[in-house]
């Protein structure tokens, strides 16, 4: 699915990219989905984990999508105790749910969605806040290069890097920002932001959208402007937030 969704960025395709991603579709292979059997890689339910976890993450397995023990088990090469023990974590992690048909990668909702980038919305605004205060001329220079490399990702229609970029960007923030119980609260967050920003960023304008406001951010934060900065990464992820409930087909 990454793949297809790398250089896509026309209306069309980007609507079909993210009704796949939010529905049932099953993967052409579990390999594509989860790689190359383990070989050598102890412990073996964590390589599991972060396996199964990443591509929940990617809606790789989509909501409502049944995770078959025997057929993770068989393409990993692993028995089905690590993959059961993975699942169970997995489950703590609120990513996936029993049913009636076993256990499911959990379904998203347009209230988890609020949920998450309203709080989101709030500490990324103190991030950008303390950061102003805080900012060095070496993180300044390394916003400018992570929006150097995010121009170069659009150029090249490389969805992955753009990501990541993004990623990256809110990152450095929080790092600059000094405060260890924000970075931690950021860090709880991360995983359901993760499900939702692979989806959001395939959609129509939106790598360009993405650009221009932490361009308009970094240059706030670098001019110590605490109180644009914070501002306009609240608005930023609230846009965010909009965009992506009016695109996915979910209630």
């Amino acid at each position: 699915m990454l793949g297809v969704l790398q250089g896509q960025f026309d209306k069309k395709r980007s609507c079909c990219i993210l009704y796949t991603v939010i529905t049932q579709q099953q993967p052409a292979t579990l390999r594509a989905v989860l790689g190359a059997p383990i070989h050598g890689h102890p412990p073996l339910r964590q390589v599991v984990y972060e396996r199964l976890k990443q591509a929940i993450i990617e809606g790789q397995f989509g909501p409502g999508e049944h995770l078959v023990e025997t057929k993770i088990a068989k393409q990993l090469g692993v028995s089905r105790v690590p993959v059961r023990e993975a699942i169970r974590r997995l489950e703590q992690e609120q990513l996936v749910t029993t049913s009636g048909k076993g256990m499911v990668v959990s379904s998203l909702t347009r209230a988890s969605i609020q949920e998450v980038y309203t709080v989101r919305a709030v500490l990324e605004a103190l991030v950008c806040r303390l950061a102003a205060q805080r900012l060095t001329q070496a993180d300044a220079d390394c916003l400018r290069q992570v929006l150097e490399r995010s121009r170069l990702a659009i150029e090249r229609q490389d969805l992955r890097t753009l990501t990541a970029c993004d990623v990256e960007f809110h990152d450095v923030l929080a790092a600059v920002s000094g405060n260890a119980t924000l970075l931690k609260l950021l860090a709880e967050l991360r995983d359901s932001v993760s499900r939702f920003r692979h989806a959001s960023i395939a959609l129509p304008n939106r790598p360009q959208e993405v650009l221009r406001d932490h361009t308009a951010i970094a240059d706030a934060v670098m001019a110590g402007d605490a109180d644009r900065a914070q501002k306009l990464v609240h608005d930023h992820i609230l846009e965010a937030a909009r965009r992506l409930l009016d695109s996915l087909p979910i209630t």
